[in-house]
């Protein structure tokens, strides 16, 4: 579509309505923005704002006490309407042609500019205000707009920098494909020909949401229905929990209902075709993993004022985070041919949400999808379900085919609102197929899939064991579907035992060679599809017959500490290791200089041992570390456990006999303990500190040394005072 050159839309100056009545409510204040940034600025300078434009914000608050903050920030700032107490207001976009008195059905003008209008209601508007095909409409949220939220980390400097570009993802590639011209059309047909209107409050829209409510139930998305405003229809929201993260929101949303409000009301275009393109997103990933969570969003209420997405944006549960917002809103025309190279999709893009026009525009490349995409930031176009969502400061886009003038960007479609907004009045649908395989390439790559393309497994069912000969039980389970690989894991003596993995197969049986008779195996069995597992299967037990040649079950040594001996010598404890076998249980002790270690013959100091307990006295030296490992033999077959448990112990010795002296403190930490009635003075003999204790009858205080190991013939010496 090319740039625009001018516009046909009549504007009036300013409009400010005066009153003589006493303000009580918060005021309305225009005030200039000079720079992207400024929005998150002014709310951390405590200005409430409500609106985001091009070139200023709206504020909300006391009009002296908000204008006299602007001024300390050296900003221009005027009241538009002094007094907003009890009143609804709308935000209406004027289409090419339209003049600002047009309006009068709408409610009272309280401020006009280029391209919109801003009106005083006293509650929703009239059908025939949000009907009209001269303007968009939006109510607008008096309850402030959030700071911007940060894109994610890989995408962090997209804002400032461009994109880096994407590395494809064949997974994406693959739900692509799948998106044929058939499927993408009939979704889009289904949902202009499920009733004879889709007007918000009608039992048409209802029809369509409980459509598209089974269309998301057939393909287990989970549905559910989302009230938000009385007499209208629900929005319907299908989920995809995500795997890793499924806290993280790729939101893909339309809105579903439509007008005119009275008579035939196909809507082909504004907005089955979003509506369409959120059903074939939900077909073509439904049946992959994810990462991330993707909801599926079709919303209603949008014409009069975006009533369900503001609700659905609001009610985001705490914890959850918003990604991305992918909208679509009127791309089914085919456009108005410009530019000459080919139509291309609008995609509007706020400063918050630079980074997803950009990512839009790559994945429609890197994945083949034909769609040309033309990304720009344009605030200003607030008039779809993405807005709410910029409001909270999420990252959000909207696609149009044309702009309708907004931002630079010409075209505009002749059936807005009509009887005649019809399949056929869209022209030839290509542009639209190639649109709608780009929101489900972003999407998908946002979202990143997993599980090597396919569901994530489910849990093994129908698992059984059984004796299958001497020394032999076979493991069987039912199949949960193609290319998944089995994991078989066993625990020894019952399901409450240590779980080890023993054989990976992509078969559904399994027979275990290396068992022993007379012993209690347990068993469960994992699936996995690329890096996806599932939960162990429910726990199954078998015992067969044949020799027995396991080790015993023990938890391996339990301590390695310094026996505090004139001799470096360290003591290791374990606890009783259990037989599975005749036993009786012995234990062989290792030890090594390094951690970890693998015992063997060389560094075998103990065997046979039969207590739980020992003494290492042999060539260990003084304060340097000694790692021990024990574990356990069943003497009937010599089979040893494979615990890996290493213990430490750090030896002290040769005790080096040398004179020992306190001082109260004069040249170190004082080393004695005190108690009452002994206290540290300051009038010493040789020192100014001194232990010091006054006469008192019956009284008896103790000075405690450090451990000391008196040698023969130790003499202790002290001064008086």
């Amino acid at each position: 579509m090319r740039h625009r050159r001018s516009i046909l839309v009549t504007f009036s100056s300013f409009v400010f309505l005066a009153s003589s009545v006493l303000a009580n409510g918060p005021a309305l204040l225009r005030l200039e923005r000079r720079a992207p940034s400024d929005r998150a600025f002014l709310i951390e300078q405590g200005i409430t704002l409500v609106l985001e434009r091009e070139g200023y914000f709206l504020a909300l608050g006391d009009g002296d006490v908000v204008r006299e903050k602007l001024t300390a920030l050296g900003r221009d700032s005027v009241v538009v309407e002094a007094d907003t107490e009890g009143w609804t207001y709308f935000v209406l976009g004027l289409r090419p042609g339209a003049v600002v008195g047009d309006v009068a059905c709408c409610g009272a003008p309280v401020f006009a500019d280029e391209g919109w209008v801003l009106v005083r209601s006293a509650g929703q508007l009239s059908d025939e205000c949000a009907g009209s095909p001269n303007w968009f409409v939006r109510r607008l949220s008096l309850q402030g707009i959030s700071p911007p939220a940060p894109p994610p980390e890989k995408y962090a400097s997209w804002n400032e920098e461009g994109p880096t570009g994407i590395d494809p993802h064949p997974v994406v590639q693959t739900i692509v494909d799948s998106l044929s011209d058939t499927m993408i059309q009939a979704n889009w047909s289904d949902i202009v020909n499920v009733a004879s209107t889709r007007f918000s409050r009608s039992t048409g829209c209802q029809t369509a949401a409980e459509a598209v409510f089974a269309r998301f139930q057939a393909l287990g998305l989970n549905p559910v229905y989302q009230y938000h405003t009385t007499g209208h229809a629900p929005n319907v929201i299908g989920t995809i929990t995500g795997t890793t993260h499924p806290e993280r929101l790729i939101i893909v949303i339309g809105h579903l209902d439509d007008m005119p409000s009275s008579g035939n009301a196909p809507g082909a275009n504004d907005n089955a075709s979003g509506a369409a393109m959120v059903v074939s997103a939900a077909r073509a990933m439904a049946s992959y993993s994810f990462a991330n969570t993707i909801k599926l969003v079709a919303v209603t209420g949008e014409e009069q004022g975006l009533f369900g997405s503001e609700y659905y944006a609001n009610h985001i549960p705490a914890g959850e985070q918003v990604v991305a917002v992918l909208n679509a809103d009127m791309t089914g025309w085919q456009g108005d041919g410009l530019p000459a190279t080919g139509e291309n999709l609008d995609v509007n893009t706020n400063s918050t949400s630079v980074w997803l026009g950009l990512l839009l525009k790559e994945a429609a490349t890197a994945y083949g999808t034909g769609c040309p995409v033309d990304h720009f930031s344009c605030p200003s176009m607030v008039y779809s379900d993405h807005a709410p969502f910029w409001d909270r400061g999420w990252s959000a886009i909207c696609g149009i085919t044309d702009n309708e003038g907004y931002c630079g960007r010409s075209g505009s479609y002749p059936y807005y609102h009509t009887s005649n907004d019809t399949l056929a009045n869209c022209g030839v649908p290509a542009f639209y197929y190639s649109t709608v395989r780009a929101y489900v390439a972003a999407a998908a790559h946002l979202a990143e899939p997993m599980c090597g393309g396919g569901p994530f497994p489910p849990v093994p069912s129908g698992v059984t064991a059984g004796p299958s000969g001497d020394n032999r039980i076979t493991v069987s389970w039912s199949s949960g579907g193609s290319g998944l690989v089995y994991t078989v894991q066993r625990a020894r003596g019952s399901c409450a035992g240590t779980f080890r993995d023993v054989a990976t197969t992509t078969g559904t049986v399994w027979i275990d060679t290396n068992v022993s008779g007379d012993v209690t195996y347990a068993y469960r069995v994992v699936a996995a599809r690329g890096e996806c597992v599932s939960e162990p299967s429910a726990c199954v037990t078998a015992v067969t017959t044949g020799t027995c040649q396991e080790s015993p079950e023990f938890a391996g040594v339990a301590t390695a500490a310094n026996a505090a001996q004139p001799i470096c010598t360290v003591n290791v404890g374990w606890g009783a290791a259990t037989p599975l076998c005749a036993g009786p249980v012995t234990y062989n002790v290792y030890r090594s200089a390094v951690s970890p270690f693998t015992p063997g013959d060389e560094n075998r100091i103990m065997s046979g041992v039969t207590s739980l307990s020992v003494t290492d006295a042999a060539n260990l030296v003084s304060f340097t570390p000694a790692y021990y490992l024990v574990r356990a033999v069943d003497s009937s077959n010599g089979s040893e456990d494979p615990n890996t448990v290493v213990r430490r112990g750090i030896p002290t010795g040769p005790i080096a006999y040398a004179s020992w002296t306190d001082d109260a403190g004069d040249t170190g930490p004082a080393a004695l303990t005190l108690s009452a009635p002994w206290s540290i003075a300051t009038d010493g003999h040789m020192g100014p500190k001194v232990y010091k204790t006054v006469p008192a009858n019956r009284a008896c205080g103790a000075l405690t040394t450090p451990p000391l190991d008196i040698a023969s013939g130790s003499l202790l010496s002290f001064w008086s005072k």
